[in-house]
C-alpha cells in the first residue's frame, strides 16, 4: 500500500479545476476524474471509432481512491494493473510517456488552450446554458472557439517563471490573442530555435485537427496542452537529437539520475514539445453526426494564431518576409551552380532532408523556383489556393515563339482565356462518356500487342512502345499504325524527349538569363540556337504531320471518328471560315497534340513499370493473377467493363505510378501574385515544382515506400500518388493514362495465365 506522503499537489498547473496532484517524482498526475471523463479515456483504448484520437491524449493508468493512505484499483482500458500502480507511486513512474505531460521538460512552457464556441453539454439545465452563453460571448470563446486559460513561461535571464492566470484569457479579446500567444512563445530562445518549435508545434496542431475532423464526438470544455522547452540549451540538446532521427519519447528513462547528482551535459536531452488533447468529462461519441464544427472552429483558430506568430517572428528588419530555405548561394549569381541538370528530382528531396523542410527554394538572376516536397505543401498552395497557382512558368527555350515554341501546348499555357477554351475542348474529348468509345480500340492494341511480345520477346519495350503511340494516334488522329518503327511514332518519342530537356532550367542558360536569346547567332557561345532549330523542327513535325494527315482524310470523305474529327466537325457547324475559325483551328491543333504528346510515351513508360514491378514482385504477380483468374477465369482475356471487378488490379496500377512515378516532377506552376506561406515570402511569378518524387517516397503516409507493396491502397484512406500533377492544372493523362495501361497491365496477367 502507497503512503499518501508520495503524492503532492501538481507543480505546474496553469488552468483547470483544483485537485490535480502528481506523483513522488512528478511523471503521474492524479486528477479528480468524473466517471463521464473515468469513460471516455477507456473508450478511446477500446472503441476503433476514436482510434484517431489515441495518440494525441495523455496515457490513462487506472484509478485511485485516496482515504489517507492510497488504495489503487486498474480500471479497465487503463494502461496499468493495480499492483503496477502501487509501485508507481511508491517508487515514482518510470514511464516516458506518462500522464505528466511537462515530467520530461528541464524548464517547460505550458499553456492550456480551451477549444470550442459552445461551453455547455446538451444535458445542462437550461439556466447553465444561458450563464455558459454569456461567458462565451464575454470572452474570446464565442468569436474564435479559443480562450487561453493560463499559462506559464519560463524566463532564463532571471531563472525564474511567468505565470500567467486563466482571469487574463477571460478578460482579453479577440484582437488580443494574437498578444497572448507572442507571451507564451516569446524570444527568450534563439529565434531560429523558437520558429522551428512553432512550426513543430503549428504541423502537430493540424494532424490533431485532421484527427478531429474523422472522429465524431462532441467536446465541451475540452482544451489543447502545449508544452515546449523553455530552457535554451536544453532546447538545443533537443532539437539537435531530433534531427539526428531520434524520438526521445521512445528512450527509456532509467538511466537519468537525480538532477543533483548529474552534470548538465549527460543529462539525457528531453522532447522539443508535447500536445496533447486533454479534459474529457463532457466528451461523447456521437455516431454518424459528423465532427464537431465548434471544436474546429478552435483548433481553426490556433493554427491560425501560430502562423501569425510565425509569421512575426520572420520579419527582417526591412520588413520583408525571407524566402523559403535553399542552398548556399554565391554573390551576384545566387543559386546558378546549384541548379540541377539531371535527377532534378533526387537533389530537391535531399536537399528538403538536408535543410529539415518540406518547402525549398533558388534564385538565379531574380528568379525564384519553389519547390513543394510534401503533401501539405503542394495541397495548400496548389489546389486550395489554385487560383493564383493556376498559372504556367514561361520558360523562354519552350515558351518563345523563336526558340523551340511549345507555348501552346495546354498544359504550358498560362492560365487564361486560351487555356480555359483548350481545357474546355480537353474535357468534351475526355470526359467519361467520350473516352468509352475508344475502348474497343484499347482493347484491339493491347492484344495486338500482345501476339507481338509472343513473337519478339526481345522487343517487347519496343512495342509497348508501338501500342501507347499508335492507340493515341488511332483515337486522336484516326491514323492507323501498322509498324513498331511508324515514323510518327519515331517523332513524337524525339520531340518530347528533347522537350523534357528544353524545360529544365539548368540545361539552357536562356531559362535563367533570358536577354541571351536576343545575341546574334555569329558570336561565339551561340552553338545552343542550333539545337533550338533542330527540336523546333521536330515540334513542327509532330504538331502538323498527323493534324494534316486528319484534314485531309475528312477532306476526302475517309475519316474515321477519332477526337480531331469530332472537334473539326463541331467547328465547322459553328463557324463560318474566318479570322475567328482559323484560331479556334488553332487551338484544336494544340490540343489535339497535347492529347497525343501527354499520354503516348508516358504511357509506355508506365507499363514498362508495370512489368519491372511483376518481375520483381512475384508474389504480387501470383495475386493479381488468382484476381483475374476468379474474376474472369481462363477462357478469355479481359475488358474494358472488368476493370470495376478487379480491385487488386487497380491497387497494384496506383502502387507503379507511386513507385516509379514516370514523371518525377510536376510541370512547373506559377504564382500570379506575392504570396505568404508559413512565414515565407512567395513572390509575384516564382516558379512552383510539385515533387511527385519526394511525396510518392514520404514515409509518413507510404509505410516502407523502397517497397512495392499494392495492399497499401486495400485502406481506402490512403492517398493516390500525385502522378498527374496538382490543382487546376491537374495533368489531362488522368483520364489517358489509367485508360491504356490498365487494360494492358490486365492482359499481360491473363495472358500469362493462358499461356
Amino acid at each position: 500500500m502507497a503512503q499518501s506522503k508520495n503524492i503532492r499537489p501538481l507543480e505546474m498547473q496553469v488552468g483547470g479545476h483544483k485537485g490535480v496532484q502528481q506523483s513522488g517524482e512528478g511523471d503521474l498526475i492524479m486528477k479528480p476524474c468524473l466517471p463521464a471523463e473515468r469513460d471516455f479515456y477507456q473508450a478511446i483504448a477500446a472503441d476503433e471509432r476514436l482510434a484517431a484520437l489515441r495518440p494525441h491524449v495523455a496515457k490513462f493508468y487506472g484509478t485511485l481512491r485516496l482515504e489517507g493512505q492510497v488504495n489503487a484499483e486498474g480500471a479497465p482500458g487503463g494502461e496499468l494493473g493495480a499492483d503496477q500502480l502501487r509501485e508507481v507511486l511508491a517508487k515514482g513512474a518510470s514511464e516516458p510517456d506518462s500522464e505528466n505531460l511537462s515530467h520530461r521538460f528541464r524548464k517547460p512552457n505550458i499553456l492550456d488552450v480551451k477549444l470550442g464556441t459552445v461551453l455547455y453539454d446538451d444535458s445542462a439545465s437550461e439556466e447553465k446554458k444561458l450563464r455558459m452563453e454569456k461567458a462565451a460571448k464575454d470572452t474570446t470563446s464565442f468569436e474564435t472557439g479559443v480562450r487561453l486559460t493560463g499559462f506559464s513561461v519560463y524566463d532564463p535571464s532571471s531563472f525564474t517563471y511567468t505565470v500567467t492566470p486563466k482571469e487574463y484569457g477571460k478578460s482579453i479579446k479577440a484582437e488580443q490573442l494574437p498578444e497572448g500567444i507572442a507571451r507564451f512563445f516569446p524570444e527568450t530562445v534563439p529565434r531560429e530555435h523558437l520558429l522551428r518549435v512553432l512550426g513543430l508545434v503549428h504541423d502537430k496542431l493540424v494532424e490533431i485537427q485532421q484527427a478531429l475532423a474523422e472522429t465524431e464526438i462532441r467536446m465541451v470544455a475540452g482544451s489543447v496542452l502545449i508544452v515546449w522547452e523553455g530552457d535554451p540549451k536544453a532546447l538545443e540538446r533537443a532539437i539537435q537529437t531530433l534531427d539526428e532521427g531520434r524520438d526521445v519519447l521512445e528512450e527509456s528513462d532509467d538511466d537519468v539520475d537525480d538532477e543533483a547528482e548529474v552534470n548538465e551535459n549527460d543529462r539525457k536531452p528531453g522532447p522539443v514539445y508535447l500536445i496533447k488533447l486533454i479534459d474529457f468529462a463532457h466528451t461523447r461519441l456521437v455516431p454518424d453526426q459528423g465532427p464537431d464544427e465548434s471544436l474546429m472552429i478552435g483548433m481553426g483558430t490556433t493554427i491560425k494564431l501560430l502562423e501569425g506568430r510565425i509569421r512575426e517572428l520572420r520579419l527582417t528588419p526591412t520588413g520583408k518576409l525571407p524566402l523559403p530555405p535553399g542552398p548556399k548561394a554565391d554573390p551576384l549569381i545566387g543559386h546558378l551552380r546549384a541548379l540541377p541538370t539531371s535527377d532534378e528530382h533526387l537533389v530537391y528531396t535531399r536537399w528538403g532532408k538536408e535543410l529539415n523542410s518540406d518547402i525549398v527554394s533558388i534564385s538565379v538572376f531574380g528568379q525564384t523556383i519553389v519547390v513543394l516536397n510534401s503533401a501539405k505543401s503542394a495541397n495548400e498552395l496548389l489546389e486550395q489556393r489554385s487560383s493564383i497557382y493556376s498559372s504556367r512558368t514561361q520558360l523562354p527555350m519552350i515558351s518563345d515563339p523563336n526558340l523551340v515554341d511549345w507555348g501552346k501546348i495546354t498544359g504550358l499555357l498560362p492560365y487564361g482565356e486560351r487555356w480555359r477554351a483548350q481545357r474546355r475542348m480537353t474535357h468534351l474529348s475526355l470526359h467519361k462518356g467520350a473516352s468509352r468509345e475508344f475502348w474497343p480500340l484499347v482493347v484491339k492494341q493491347a492484344r495486338f500487342a500482345l501476339r507481338r511480345i509472343a513473337d519478339n520477346p526481345d522487343r517487347f519495350i519496343r512495342e509497348i512502345r508501338r501500342m501507347s503511340g499508335s492507340t493515341l494516334l488511332s483515337a486522336v488522329y484516326g491514323y492507323e499504325v501498322t509498324s513498331a518503327d511508324d515514323p510518327l511514332v519515331e517523332i513524337v518519342e524525339t520531340a518530347l524527349d528533347h522537350l523534357c530537356e528544353a524545360a529544365i532550367p539548368g540545361n539552357f542558360l536562356v531559362n535563367v538569363m533570358p536577354w541571351i536569346r536576343y545575341i546574334p547567332d555569329w558570336v561565339p557561345g551561340s552553338g545552343w540556337k542550333k539545337t533550338v532549330d533542330k527540336w523546333r523542327k521536330e515540334r513542327e513535325e509532330m504538331v502538323d504531320v498527323p493534324f494534316n494527315y486528319t484534314k485531309q482524310q475528312i477532306a476526302q470523305g475517309i475519316a474515321p471518328h477519332s477526337v480531331l474529327k469530332g472537334l473539326l466537325t463541331k467547328l465547322e457547324s459553328e463557324l463560318e471560315a474566318g479570322d475567328e475559325y482559323a484560331e479556334q483551328e488553332d487551338r484544336i491543333k494544340w490540343v489535339t497534340a497535347t492529347l497525343f504528346g501527354a499520354g503516348s510515351d508516358t504511357s509506355a513508360a508506365t507499363t514498362s513499370v508495370f512489368i519491372l514491378a511483376m518481375v520483381l514482385n512475384q508474389s504480387v504477380f501470383a495475386k493479381a493473377q488468382a484476381e483475374v483468374d476468379a474474376v474472369i477465369g481462363r477462357e478469355r482475356l479481359p475488358e474494358m467493363s472488368d476493370r470495376g471487378s478487379l480491385a487488386y488490379v487497380e491497387c497494384v496500377m496506383k502502387e507503379v505510378l507511386r513507385w516509379q512515378p514516370v514523371v518525377p516532377l510536376a510541370i512547373p506552376h506559377a504564382v500570379v501574385e506575392d504570396d505568404e506561406y508559413r512565414g515565407w515570402a512567395i513572390p509575384k511569378g516564382s516558379t512552383i515544382i510539385g515533387n511527385i518524387w519526394a511525396i510518392s517516397y514520404d514515409e509518413t503516409i507510404y509505410h516502407e515506400p523502397e517497397q512495392f507493396n499494392p495492399d497499401r491502397f486495400l485502406d481506402p484512406k490512403t492517398q493516390a500518388s500525385p502522378a498527374f500533377g496538382f490543382g487546376r492544372r491537374q495533368d489531362i493523362r488522368l483520364t489517358t493514362r489509367i485508360d491504356i495501361e490498365t487494360p494492358m497491365s490486365t492482359k499481360v496477367v491473363s495472358w500469362r495465365t493462358l499461356g
